[in-house]
């Protein structure tokens, strides 16, 4: 009896083994370290989004109940920060409590940075450095230094410190562009069709990664000033990885003029609220999230150097919830198989 059962574990695994979804799963040898959650959650983590959503499923494959590591680090508060200095680069802080170790907070950042590609040369490498999302768009850049409004209609630090700066539900209609905004959407658009068609130079793979709580101390992002925050309604750790995921998969070339942070952080803020909604309750631990960071103009994302260059795009989004929607079946579905196929006896 014991053979026959062995005989039919054996059977089943190579038939899992053969789908298309699944083969890839179960032939990728484990090279990772035996508790890749480690790397997950450890103060230094630097990895690109998809490295950081298979330390998760890598995770994942160590325990008989899956769903419970891959709902362990609950989302508690998202920042939509903004650097003041040049080139104002937008990245976000995420919030996580930790359902295994007793609610300990745990803190990640997630950005789009410029890709190495785009520094030729030692000079604007070590710009990169400093400034992440380094914005020098030839063509357009002329166009703003001649259109440049010399008192723009809204204060660049008009918000109040301590005020309120929640990001209004999705139905909520956006305030009306101005004419001066509209121009210069319209000029970025046709300077990123040019650059497209005649030079290819300025693209690259971008750089979408997570970093952990040591660099959410560092003195650089320490000291971004918040735009935007949110309370997610029903949101953890993993679903935010993916969901970043998709979108460099959507996305995967930076562009200066079009797919940099600032088109990111709009579109991946704009998402998360379409995908898990607003938890309007407030708790004195979110009274005093909602002060982390000093505020700033919540009319502040997708403008550089105070020129509105990026909108979010509701086409845009929904397609991209629905590829998120996809692949969270995807991936769910992969894991249950394999915690299915770990727990099948040999």
């Amino acid at each position: 009896m014991p053979s026959f059962l062995s005989f039919l574990t054996a059977s089943f695994r190579e038939k899992l083994s053969q789908l298309p979804v699944i083969s890839a799963w179960f032939n990728t040898p484990d090279t990772m370290d035996p508790n890749p959650w480690n790397y997950l959650v450890e103060r230094p983590l630097k990895q690109p989004a998809g490295h950081t959503l298979q330390l998760f499923i890598s995770a994942t494959s160590k325990i008989p109940n899956p769903e419970s590591l891959m709902e362990r680090l609950q989302v508690v508060w998202v920042w939509y920060n903004k650097l003041q200095e040049s080139p104002q680069h937008e990245y976000f802080v995420f919030e996580t409590v930790d359902r295994e170790e007793n609610n300990q907070i745990r803190r990640f950042i997630f950005e789009r940075t410029v890709p190495p590609e785009l520094c030729n040369n030692h000079t604007e490498a070590t710009n990169a450095s400093k400034h992440p999302d380094n914005l020098q768009p030839p063509g357009i850049s002329n166009f703003f230094r001649s259109s440049r409004s010399p008192s723009p209609s809204r204060s660049l630090f008009a918000a109040e410190e301590g005020t309120s700066t929640y990001y209004p539900p999705v139905s909520t209609p956006s305030p009306q562009l101005s004419a001066f905004d509209g121009a210069t959407l319209n000029a970025t658009k046709i300077a990123y069709s040019l650059s497209e068609s005649c030079d290819k130079s300025d693209f690259g793979t971008a750089s979408d990664r997570f970093l952990g709580e040591y660099y959410v101390d560092q003195r650089r992002y320490a000291s971004g000033r918040c735009v935007w925050q949110l309370k997610p309604g029903d949101l953890n750790f993993f679903q935010a990885v993916l969901l970043a995921h998709v979108m460099h998969e959507a996305a995967p070339t930076y562009s200066r003029l079009k797919y940099n942070c600032f088109w990111l952080a709009t579109t991946f803020f704009d998402c998360l609220i379409e995908l898990f909604g607003v938890d309007l309750l407030t708790t004195p631990e979110d009274c005093i999230r909602e002060r982390r960071y000093l505020p700033l103009d919540p009319d502040m994302p997708g403008r550089w150097m105070g020129l509105k260059i990026t909108i979010s795009d509701p086409a845009e989004i929904a397609a991209i919830v629905q590829k998120y929607k996809k692949e969270h079946t995807k991936q769910i579905s992969q894991v249950m198989l394999f915690s299915l196929q770990i727990s099948i006896p040999y």
